[in-house]
């Protein structure tokens, strides 16, 4: 007998995760529900569209009461708040965004090193990055960001035409509309009215250089969402340790010169703001950045700077918090030369 679900069963491709990290449910071609929050949204696939829910990110929708069960095919959604039904909530004016562009091709994610090879071939590898979005491979500047305006992808686009017409002859150029100022997501207090540059939160999704070889200690209990960062992790090319207990986290933390802590503010010995007051106790570890994982996160029971994301937690928004702190570190330890 199969098991009946009281909540509504909708095709898993119908909800997906935005650009900006926020899981929605599509309704129609131009608008988009926020699951968290019941918003309604204007919505634009090649501007908006961030990536398919994965089931790590379904299992906590389903803990945040969103989601009632799903599978490979669908998703059984919980009725949402109604907040604004037929009135599309705009996010911004009009002059608050900007087209950012980059070159479209036709060619399958799986040519990636074919094409970069390529690229290396004709002198360009040191100027331009190939990198997959959705099915297909895009080119654009070499550290992950847009070009800097049409003319400068139109130039390109004619010198891959040129020099290899059969692999680039289709190239197209095409844009995103994105905010003109970076969204502020998970940001300590000192920060939160300082914009980040628009460069910023497209190379905090893309660029390694301020991330590779970094050392980060992670204590996160739950197998599922550890799984779910070690995979980030690992793609920002972080070396990375991790602990269970707070006496193991201490050792790692005296023993090697670790660059972040991320942690559950849930650990399985004691609660994370005691850990952060035993960090915070050794001299060497007080201006150690320590990002926190949890669900409800009241900041006043600790004077402790720390940065924090509530949960569900969208990778995008970890990976942004991550790269960020990470060049704020930088920064500190390696103070420009006058």
């Amino acid at each position: 007998m199969k098991r009946r679900f009281s909540a509504t069963p909708l095709p898993r491709y119908q909800v997906f995760t935005l650009a900006d990290g926020n899981y929605v449910v599509q309704w129609d071609d131009k608008r988009v529900q926020e699951l968290l929050t019941g918003n309604y949204r204007e919505y634009e696939h090649r501007r908006d569209f961030g990536h398919p829910i994965t089931d790590y990110e379904l299992k906590q929708l389903k803990a945040a009461g969103r989601v009632e069960h799903y599978n490979r095919d669908y998703v059984w959604l919980y009725a949402l708040p109604e907040t604004g039904r037929f009135g599309v909530r705009k996010e911004m004016g009009r002059g608050e965004r900007i087209r950012a562009y980059y070159l479209s091709t036709s060619l399958p994610k799986s040519q990636q090193d074919q094409v970069t090879l390529i690229l290396n071939k004709i002198g360009a590898g040191h100027h331009l990055y190939v990198t997959p979005r959705q099915h297909l491979l895009i080119i654009m500047n070499k550290d992950g960001t847009y070009f800097k305006d049409s003319d400068e992808a139109e130039q390109i686009q004619k010198v891959l035409q040129t020099r290899v017409p059969d692999l680039f002859n289709d190239i197209t150029i095409a844009y995103d509309e994105v905010n003109a100022r970076a969204p502020l997501v998970g940001l300590s207090s000192d920060e939160s009215n300082s914009p980040l540059s628009f460069d910023d939160l497209i190379a905090s999704q893309r660029d390694t250089s301020m991330t590779a070889g970094r050392r980060i200690l992670m204590m996160i209990p739950n197998q599922e969402e550890r799984e779910a960062f070690v995979q980030l992790l690992g793609s920002m090319e972080i070396t990375l340790y991790q602990a269970s207990k707070t006496y193991e986290a201490l050792e790692t933390l005296e023993d090697h010169p670790i660059d972040l802590l991320l942690m559950d503010i849930q650990l399985s010995d004691m609660h994370g703001w005691q850990m952060i007051s035993k960090v915070k106790e050794i001299e060497t570890l007080r201006d150690l950045p320590i990002l926190i994982i949890g669900d409800e996160i009241d900041l006043s029971k600790t004077v402790a700077k720390v940065d924090y994301l509530t949960r569900p937690v969208s990778i995008a928004r970890l990976r942004h918090n991550i790269w960020r702190l990470l060049r704020e570190r930088t920064k500190i330890l390696r103070p420009p030369h006058h």
